[in-house]
């Protein structure tokens, strides 16, 4: 049996119809199958701060996470969790290399023919550094 299944089977079963479930009890067995599980003992709250975290670290785009979370705003998301963003921006820098390093172009001002501009491919490129 899996995390997820064992999870599953430790949380209380629905309530008849119309009986509203005990918070003490869903709390309370939260921190049982934290427990079974080995897991550090964490606020119930915290699984949404770490959904929202990891959804953002996924590249999951930040106006989806803001529609999960319920926030009226994309920028109140943003906000919050932007502290997640900064990791994603070498990411982003080395995409945009692997992207623009095929049409990186030589430029040589003193010439005046047409092709003044040659593509470099990676070798080139290295090689003149």
């Amino acid at each position: 049996m899996n995390l997820i299944q064992r999870l599953s089977c430790s949380f209380p079963k629905r309530q008849p119809v119309g009986t509203p479930e005990d918070p003490h009890n869903l709390f309370h067995n939260f921190k049982q199958v934290l427990k079974s599980a080995g897991l550090p003992e964490i606020r119930f709250h915290d699984l949404r701060y770490s959904a929202a975290t990891l959804m953002l670290q996924q590249g999951v785009h930040p106006k989806i996470v803001q529609e999960r979370l319920g926030h009226a705003s994309i920028t109140l998301t943003l906000d919050i969790y932007s502290h997640v963003i900064p990791s994603m921006q070498q990411d982003i820098a080395d995409k945009l290399d692997e992207i623009l390093t095929p049409i990186a172009v030589e430029f040589n001002p003193g010439e005046t023919s047409s092709n003044q501009a040659e593509p470099l491919d990676q070798k080139d490129r290295l090689s003149k550094e």
